[in-house]
């Protein structure tokens, strides 16, 4: 039997034991160039297979592609910018530079176009687009359709936006592109593809502008025209109503009989007076007397119609003014209509938006893509660069357990 004391010591023994071999404390740098001790089920690789994993495989993978598979591609690159000829008169004109501005708007339209759906649609109308990444030359990588790319057509609009560059510049007003191809006549001929694609979106705009133009033009002219017909309809109508011609006709007729009235009782008047003087029981004066009372009546007469009542002429007439100020100003109205519809057309004949190309798209001698012993050096600095860090991370947890 086995005394107590010395069952004890065995165990503080053991005790002391187990945790210098569980924390490494004793073998840190005994793993250091080999296999790396396990912890707790894991395996902590060595610092050669860390190496391995991290950087060489990268490394020989970019060796691989960049020089083996990668197919070479020609970047042909333009410009332009897109001007509005605004409509201008005289010295002013030619002072201005003739109307020419740059639209910026437009530029900004043009750019989106050439980054859409559209744009690839445009592009592939004949299959040009999908013929170019479907040749034997282009690697797996860059080829359409394919298991890697799709083969859709938004499979194939994300795939041309990695061979597609379109910066505008604020300060100048100039867009510049870049389009990548496998050869130097595709790339050419795409840039030239994409430029004829925005013209004729430009052109569409200047179609749109002036039919919307004209079109506002002419119902203006339309409601003036629809105005003043139904304005004159209305005058035509009190005319035959009130049996009103011309209120100034009306006016002048009445003055003057009513100045003849006046006149003839005032005559009859004197005469009156001069017999009633002379031989008051003379047999013509009751005669005289009964004209110049129906001359009254009748004077009175028609200084009623001009006003008092709803029916007399002054009311006639004032009603007949108030329609003949609403013709005046419908007149007018289709008057400016006209006038603005005519200008409307001139403008939309002179104010244009074109593309004025700064620079027409390159026939490049040379591949621009892809960059291998660039692709390559970083491939090595961030492999490089990832497995100093995972290595310094792997020690600093060895030193905390």
């Amino acid at each position: 039997m086995i005394e107590p004391s010395v069952q004890n010591k065995a165990l503080q023994q053991k005790l002391v034991l187990e945790p210098a071999v569980s924390k490494g404390e004793l073998d840190t740098f005994r793993y250091s160039a080999g296999a790396m001790p396990e912890k707790g089920g894991t395996v902590l690789v060595s610092g050669a297979r860390l190496l391995l994993m991290i950087a060489f495989v990268p490394i020989v993978c970019s060796l691989i592609y960049n020089f083996a598979i990668a197919a070479d591609r020609y970047a042909s690159v333009a410009s332009f910018v897109v001007r509005q000829n605004k409509p201008g008169s005289g010295v002013l004109s030619i002072l201005d530079g003739g109307g020419l501005s740059r639209s910026d708007d437009s530029s900004y339209a043009v750019a989106e176009y050439m980054q859409s759906r559209d744009a690839v649609t445009y592009l592939d109308r004949d299959g040009f687009l999908t013929g170019m990444f479907a040749q034997e030359t282009v690697d797996i990588f860059s080829r359409f359709p394919s298991h890697l790319a799709g083969k859709g057509n938004e499979d194939l609009f994300d795939h041309f936006q990695h061979y597609l560059d379109v910066e505008f510049d604020s300060a100048t007003g100039i867009t510049s592109f870049e389009v990548q191809a496998f050869t130097p006549e595709q790339a050419q001929q795409l840039a030239q593809r994409l430029l004829e694609g925005g013209e004729e979106l430009v052109n569409e705009l200047n179609k749109r502008a002036q039919k919307d133009s004209i079109k506002f033009a002419n119902e203006l002219v339309a409601d003036a025209t629809e105005k003043l017909r139904n304005i004159q309809a209305e005058m035509t109508a009190f005319r035959n109503e009130a049996k009103l011609l011309s209120p100034d006709a009306e006016i002048e007729v009445s003055t003057k009989l009513i100045a003849n009235l006046m006149g003839e009782i005032s005559r009859l008047s004197i005469e009156i007076g001069r017999i009633l003087s002379a031989a008051p029981e003379s047999p013509r004066l009751p005669e005289m007397l009964r004209t110049r009372d129906s001359l009254q009546a009748q004077l009175d007469a028609i200084r009623q119609t001009f006003g008092g009542e709803k029916t007399s002429t002054s009311a006639k007439i004032e009603r007949y003014e108030e329609i003949a100020l609403r013709r005046e100003i419908a007149e007018k109205e289709l008057v400016n209509a006209t006038a603005t519809s005519l200008k409307a057309k001139q403008d939309m004949a002179v104010s244009r938006l074109y593309v004025d190309r700064v620079v027409n798209p390159s026939n490049p001698d040379r591949r621009a893509y892809p960059q291998r012993l660039v692709n390559l050096l970083l491939t090595i600095f961030i492999t490089l660069s990832v497995y100093s860090i995972v290595r310094t991370s792997m020690k600093l947890i060895m030193e905390e357990n």
